[in-house]
């Protein structure tokens, strides 16, 4: 009877309407007329997420619609989104966003009217920083080496249920001077003994080694002449010393005296001891006694 029909909801995706009463009509042709109605275009994109290495997986459940919206009429809301994601060890994986449940204000799922697409976050677990510092140390000088192969955590941590087991510490000195103490090649492993060194980004910091001189005393000896004569100072015997250390040596001593002349009137003279030669005597601050 050319009445319109009223096409009515927003959630029919396909309306039809088919004649029925044909008995009273000749040559009737029957046409079904169907209305298309588009789903409603939206973006769900997964969080993305990050973290230093701490023994803990990194997860991350949120999520945004970052493209399009959902009707508002009649008060379509987005109730849930599964995102499924985790990562431990330092590295990246995808943080995927799956199965949104889109409901209308009487709580109808009405997900089945939107065309959803899906965008993955991800999920960094970076490196965990630690600073590993040599220790230093200082000794007289003794003729042996100095070495000191101690180490300490200096800044920040070893994440829970690990250890530093081992560092290399590489560090000798001998003679007055100083160098480093070099540290490197660190082991962390977990409780199970397993090396997860590589999970760590290792800072190493030098300590110092550092000898200094030794206290020598060296003192030329007592001696007599007749006047008139000369004295004969012997710079490789007439001394004595105090403070060398086994495998040093002190092979000659400058003397000298005023009263070593002939010339030099009865009394006492001081015999005075200067540039000592010999073997290691770099390592010493020498004090020359009369």
């Amino acid at each position: 009877d050319n009445n319109p029909f009223l096409l009515s909801g927003t959630h029919n995706p396909d309306i039809t309407f088919t004649p029925t009463d044909t008995d009273n009509y000749e040559n009737v042709t029957s046409n079904a007329v169907a209305v298309a109605v588009a789903k409603r275009a939206i973006t769900i994109t997964a969080d993305s997420d990050t973290k230093e290495y701490d023994g803990s997986a990194l997860t991350d459940s949120g999520y945004s619609i970052t493209s399009g919206t959902l009707a508002t009429s009649p008060n379509d809301s987005l109730d849930s989104v599964a995102v499924t994601g985790s990562q431990t060890v330092p590295n990246s994986t995808a943080n995927v966003p799956s199965d949104a449940v889109i409901t209308d204000g009487s709580n109808n799922d009405v997900t089945t009217s939107y065309q959803i697409s899906y965008v993955d976050g991800s999920l960094e677990v970076t490196k965990r920083a630690i600073t590993i510092t040599a220790a230093s140390d200082g000794k007289e000088y003794d003729g042996t080496a100095l070495s000191d192969s101690s180490y300490s955590i200096t800044s920040g941590s070893i994440a829970s249920g690990e250890g530093l087991d081992s560092v290399d510490v590489a560090g000798s000195l001998t003679n007055v001077g100083s160098v480093d103490n070099v540290p490197s090649s660190a082991v962390i492993s977990d409780s199970s003994s397993s090396d997860v060194t590589d999970r760590y980004e290792i800072t190493y910091v030098n300590g110092s080694l550092e000898v200094t001189q030794r206290a020598l005393t060296i003192t030329a000896n007592d001696e007599v002449k007749t006047q008139g004569e000369a004295a004969i100072l012997d710079v490789s015997s007439a001394f004595g010393v105090s403070g060398l250390v086994t495998g040093d040596e002190v092979t000659s001593v400058t003397l000298t005296s005023d009263g070593s002349g002939t010339s030099a009137d009865l009394g006492e003279y001081a015999i005075e001891a200067s540039l000592a030669q010999g073997t290691g005597l770099g390592n010493y601050s020498i004090d020359y006694v009369e």
